[in-house]
C-alpha cells in the first residue's frame, strides 16, 4: 500500500525534525524531506502533490489559515491539517470553513498524527474530543433560550462588552480575566451572542456592523 505523502510547511526546523523523526519508521506516511516556507507554500503543493498539507498554526498564527485557504482555492486533491497549541472550537470553525480538514494539537504524539492525517486523506474531519465537544456544546440551544421577538433577541450589556472585546481579538480566557468571570461564563455569553446574532463564530461576527449601544 503506498503511503500517503505529507508536506509540512513550517519556519521551525526543530518541528520539522520532531514530524520526522516520529515518521521516520513508519509505513503509513511518508513527510516529503523538506520544510516549506510561508511564501512557497502554493508552489511546493503545485510541485509536490502532497496528499497532506501540515500547516504550522503556532508559528503563523491567522497566516497558517490563509495558506489552507489557497489551497483549497487551487481544487488540487491536496487535504489540510492545522497544528496548533490551542485547537480551539473557534478555530476549528475557521479551519474548516476555510478548506480544511481539522485541527490537532502540536504536541500530538506518532499515533495521533498518523490517525489524524490518515482520517483528512479518506476525507473525513478531524479534531481534538474537546474541540469537538464545545462545538457541540454550542449548537445545543435550549428551547426556552429561543428569543420570541425582538426586544427578546436584543444583547444585553454584559454581551455588548464582550463583543467589543472579541472584535479586538481577545481570547475568552482573556476576555474572563478583563471581566473577572469564568472562562465558561464567557462561553456561554459567546453561544448566547452568536445565537442572537444567527451567527457562526467570531470570523461572521468580526464581519458585521459595530453594534450601537
Amino acid at each position: 500500500m503506498p503511503k500517503i505523502s505529507l508536506l509540512l510547511v513550517t519556519p521551525d526546523r526543530a518541528l520539522f525534525e520532531r514530524i520526522d523523526a516520529c515518521l521516520l519508521a513508519r509505513a503509513e506516511v511518508r513527510l516529503i524531506a523538506r520544510p516549506v516556507g510561508d511564501g512557497r507554500v502554493v508552489a511546493a503543493v503545485r510541485t509536490e502533490r502532497p496528499d497532506v498539507l501540515l500547516v504550522d498554526g503556532a508559528s503563523y498564527g491567522a497566516r497558517g489559515v490563509r495558506f489552507i485557504q489557497r489551497v483549497a482555492a487551487l481544487e488540487v486533491a491536496t487535504r489540510s491539517l492545522l497544528l496548533h497549541s490551542e485547537p480551539s472550537e473557534f478555530r476549528l470553525a475557521y479551519v474548516l470553513q476555510s478548506g480544511g480538514g481539522g485541527c490537532l494539537p502540536i504536541a500530538c504524539s506518532a499515533y495521533e498524527l498518523i490517525r489524524a492525517v490518515e482520517a483528512v486523506h479518506a476525507g473525513e474531519l478531524w479534531a481534538t474530543r474537546r474541540a469537538l465537544a464545545d462545538v457541540l456544546h454550542q449548537l445545543r440551544v435550549p428551547l426556552g433560550s429561543v428569543p420570541s421577538d425582538e426586544s427578546e433577541s436584543a444583547l444585553s450589556k454584559r454581551e455588548r462588552e464582550i463583543v467589543e472585546w472579541m472584535r479586538k481579538g481577545m481570547t475568552n480566557k482573556q476576555i474572563a480575566r478583563v471581566l473577572g468571570i469564568s472562562d465558561m461564563t464567557v462561553k456561554t455569553h459567546a453561544h448566547n451572542i452568536f445565537h442572537k446574532l444567527e451567527v457562526c463564530g467570531r470570523r461572521v461576527l468580526g464581519a458585521l456592523p459595530v453594534l450601537e449601544h
